[in-house]
């Protein structure tokens, strides 16, 4: 059995722009935190009937969007990136922890 984790953290990640492993700093106005989050996907695959990285990593978009629904951006996020794989089955997990944000005024 093998296990792996890879985690990327992110002063500001807007939502619909957001892209793994790529340069992400948009421009904002100033917001503060208000609660922090904590949201999760997981894909499975048993022998090579799929590829569980794949699908895990393309549907980042759906878990970005569930955390601090109604937010456009999430403010000081740790993007987890974790897998393991044994002979018959593997399993890739994303986990977003972040705080939702409320713009100064």
């Amino acid at each position: 059995m093998g296990c792996t984790q890879k985690y990327s953290t992110y002063h500001i990640i807007e939502k619909e722009s957001f892209k793994p492993d790529s340069e992400h700093n948009p421009t904002t106005r100033k917001m503060y935190g208000t609660k922090k989050v904590k949201e999760y996907l997981c894909v499975g695959q048993w022998l090579f009937s799929s590829n569980a990285q794949k699908l895990a990593e393309g549907a980042i978009p759906t878990l970005l969007s569930h955390t601090c629904s109604g937010k456009k951006y999430l403010l000081d996020a740790k993007v987890t990136n974790r897998w393991w794989t044994t002979i018959i089955y593997s399993r890739s997990c994303y986990i977003v922890e972040a705080t939702c944000p409320q713009v100064f005024k």
